[in-house]
């Protein structure tokens, strides 16, 4: 009786586990804005340290990825590559046959970036560097010596908005405060100036990482909210390329894709109030198409074929997900 019910804790354990399969957000990094802080012969510009957080923290994340800087994705075990099309004479067009331009097939679900309230060192007799926006700000500490760090407490905004219209998705704060034995983080200013690496490979690495992290989870805790209330699809991406038989979407193993995944294609009509990318822009959904399932993923995009459906699909058409495979 006993090996029974462990044995149904298992099986509903491991359905649970799939059922929880979710795809990552493909997201834009923008700039965290800090301003420089003096220190001992100079000024350190920790907006570089942030921007730098933000990318690792992307890259390791489970609920976002950020493509940064690559070409192109090869299959994994196959010599043939996805990539995205190129010198295209004639532009694709919406199902009204307005030009879909590029800058459509390349949009991300959303553009991350923010800024830094405050950062701050505190060591005995109320010494500290670092900045804050608040009144108790002066930019004359003057620290020379050995300092024994006490505590750093560091308070960052992030904004996740839609690329194109601004659309706010989620706004969140993160704030990490650690305190240190006095043998535990010793900073000599004499002669010294504080380097990026300092804040990576130090312990005050922890605080700028758990700033970062807390800040992101509540960024994704926003946008799941955001689709809980009809506002916005969870998950969304969009058919990226269109090519005789191939039907690609800017969606791959990067982004949790596997092949059996399925997606519902929605036709979308694009509307520009001035220059095409560079104005107030509207996407208006128009009718579900059809329903695609992937064949071939590749790192950054996916090849899809029909299997539902009987209205023409377009490059520009927004992905949804339908039903993720097991």
């Amino acid at each position: 009786m006993k090996i029974g019910i462990l044995f149904l804790l298992l099986v509903s354990f491991v359905v649970s586990a799939r059922a929880e399969r979710k795809l990552r957000y493909r997201v834009d990094v923008g700039q965290v804005q800090s301003r420089s802080f003096p220190v001992p012969g100079g000024e350190f510009d920790f907006g570089f340290v942030m921007n730098q957080q933000l990318m690792l923290e992307l890259v390791n994340s489970d609920e976002f990825f950020a493509p940064f800087v690559v070409s192109q994705a090869y299959i994994s075990g196959s010599s043939e590559a996805i990539t995205e099309a190129t010198n295209i004479l004639v532009p694709p067009t919406d199902m009204l046959g307005n030009p879909v331009p590029a800058c459509i097939s390349k949009k991300d679900y959303a553009k991350i970036y923010g800024d830094v309230v405050s950062f701050e060192l505190e060591g005995g007799q109320s010494i500290k560097i670092g900045y804050s926006q608040g009144p108790t700000h002066n930019p004359d500490w003057g620290i020379s010596g050995k300092v024994a760090v006490k505590k750093s407490r560091l308070w960052m905004h992030l904004y996740a908005v839609d690329p194109f219209t601004g659309e706010a998705f989620g706004a969140s704060k993160g704030e990490s405060v650690a305190k240190y034995r006095s043998t535990d983080m010793e900073i000599n200013f004499s002669g010294f100036s504080i380097s990026p690496s300092f804040f990576h490979e130090s312990k005050l690495a922890a605080v700028t990482r758990n700033a970062t992290r807390d800040a992101l989870k509540n960024i994704s805790a926003e946008i799941k909210d955001r689709a809980s209330r009809g506002l916005a699809p969870e998950w969304a991406t969009s058919i990226s390329r269109m090519d005789d038989a191939i039907i690609e979407i800017r969606a791959g193993k990067a982004d949790g894709v596997k092949v059996g995944d399925r997606f519902l294609v929605t036709n979308i009509v694009h509307e520009w109030s001035g220059e095409v990318c560079n104005s107030e822009y509207k996407a208006t959904p128009v009718r579900t198409a059809g329903i695609v399932e992937v064949h071939t993923a590749g790192r950054l995009y996916s090849y899809v074929k029909r299997i539902d459906g009987r209205y023409d699909f377009h490059v520009g058409d927004q992905v949804t997900i339908e039903k993720l495979a097991d």
